[in-house]
Formats: C-alpha cells, sequence, structure tokens
C-alpha cells in the first residue's frame, strides 16, 4: 500500500500536470495577436449618371431656286429637316447629298408634314433629265402644285418616281427623258406605280381609261411647248 506521503506526491504531480496544460498552449509559446486586415476605401465613382442632354439638330431654310450638292453641305450639313422654296429645283448632285444624310426636305413654309413626319412637297413633281427650250419654257410656267428636279438619268427618274408615290410626296409625276421608254419601265418595278411612256394627249386618255396613271413619261425631242402643255393638260385634268 502507498502511504500518505506518496499519495500527496501522485496528486501534486496530477494538479501540476493539470495546470500546465489548461492554458492550450505548449510551454514556451506565445500568442501571437492577428490584427484585422485593413478595409480599402471604395472611391467616389467620377461617371455622370445622368442621361446625355442631346441638342436638336436644325432646321435650315434656304432660299435659293437652284438648290446643289455643294449649297447643301456648306449650309445644311447636320440638319434634320431643310425647308425650300416650292419652285426650286433639286440638282443630282443634291438628290446624292440628301441620299447619303438623309435630311427630311420640305417644300414651302415647312408646316406641312404627315403623321410619319414625311414632308408633303406638292400633289404633281415634274422631273427633267432631258431639256430643251420648250421643255424649260413649260416647267418655268407650272404652278405652286408643282414641284421640279433635274436629274441625269432616266434611272434616277425612275427611283425618285419610286419613292415619291410611296411615301406619298406627289400624286402624279412627269419624266421628261429622251429615254421615256427605259425611265417608266424602270419606274413599273414598283407595285404601287403605274407609269407610261407617251407621245400624245389621246395616250394619255386612253391610258387613264384603262388603269390608274399615276406617272407619265415624255421625250420631248423635236416637240413643242403645245404639244407638251397639251399632253400635261390631259394628264392633270379631272377625271371624268
Amino acid at each position: 500500500m502507498l502511504d500518505a506521503a506518496a499519495v500527496d506526491q501522485i496528486v501534486a504531480n496530477v494538479l501540476k500536470q493539470l495546470s500546465t496544460g489548461g492554458s492550450g498552449l505548449a510551454s514556451g509559446s506565445t500568442a501571437t495577436a492577428v490584427a484585422p486586415a485593413p478595409v480599402a476605401a471604395t472611391p467616389r465613382s467620377t461617371v455622370d449618371s445622368r442621361p446625355p442632354v442631346t441638342k436638336s439638330a436644325a432646321v435650315v431654310t434656304l432660299s435659293e431656286r437652284i438648290i446643289t450638292g455643294d449649297l447643301l453641305a456648306e449650309k445644311a450639313t447636320g440638319a434634320s429637316q431643310i425647308i425650300i422654296p416650292v419652285k426650286a429645283i433639286l440638282t443630282p448632285t443634291a438628290h446624292d447629298f440628301l441620299k447619303t444624310s438623309r435630311v427630311q426636305v420640305v417644300r414651302g413654309s415647312g408646316t406641312a408634314a404627315t403623321k410619319s413626319g414625311e414632308a408633303i412637297s406638292s400633289t404633281w413633281k415634274w422631273i427633267t433629265v432631258t431639256s430643251t427650250p420648250a421643255v424649260a419654257r413649260l416647267s418655268d410656267e407650272l404652278g405652286t402644285g408643282w414641284s421640279r428636279e433635274v436629274l441625269g438619268c432616266p434611272d434616277d427618274a425612275a427611283s425618285l418616281a419610286i419613292s415619291a408615290i410611296c411615301r406619298g410626296e406627289a400624286s402624279g409625276l412627269v419624266i421628261v427623258s429622251k429615254q421615256h421608254f427605259r425611265a417608266a419601265c424602270r419606274a413599273n418595278r414598283n407595285d404601287k406605280v403605274r407609269a407610261v411612256p407617251v407621245s400624245s394627249p389621246a395616250e394619255v386618255k386612253a391610258a387613264r381609261e384603262q388603269l390608274r396613271l399615276n406617272v407619265i413619261a415624255i421625250d420631248p425631242t423635236s416637240r413643242s411647248y403645245f404639244e407638251l402643255k397639251n399632253i400635261l393638260g390631259a394628264f392633270t385634268a379631272p377625271a371624268q
């Protein structure tokens, strides 16, 4: 049997072991404090979240009778709408400028426009490809219900006729060209166009009776002013 001294020694050893192991650290070790990681400051955004302010494009009014591409480039670059006189003539270079810039053209005061924003130019449109003294005289005498264009080839005239009919800019067009058969044929590629090459008032009357004629093509070669005027009168006369 163990004597009292031995028991006391065993108890003392157990207590010593408990006191050294209770701290959870090995003898001679030191605790190191871990500093919290610094939180980086979030920089303030320098981007303006407000929507950009859009400036409305300008409306340019021209008073010249002959509208060329150079004139439009000088005075109408960046414009959204161009107002020109009712009797103003757009040259081929002007048409090229309008095609590339997609500017709206309004004849007159600029107040007449459809709900879709398409300009209402006039009731009738006169397109000159081949000019003669008789053609120039008749063109000058056309009233305010007419707009006039000067183009370089019958294909361009046909394209303009298709555009004017489809956009509702004119109810009828006259193409004056030596190649009047070609102009009418190319214009008829659109279903809304009903073009006929004509050489007399009788042909115009017959075409109006058989279809809803909206484009005529005339060869002005060797035709007098009165012949052209009579053809035009047959085309624009009220339907009977």
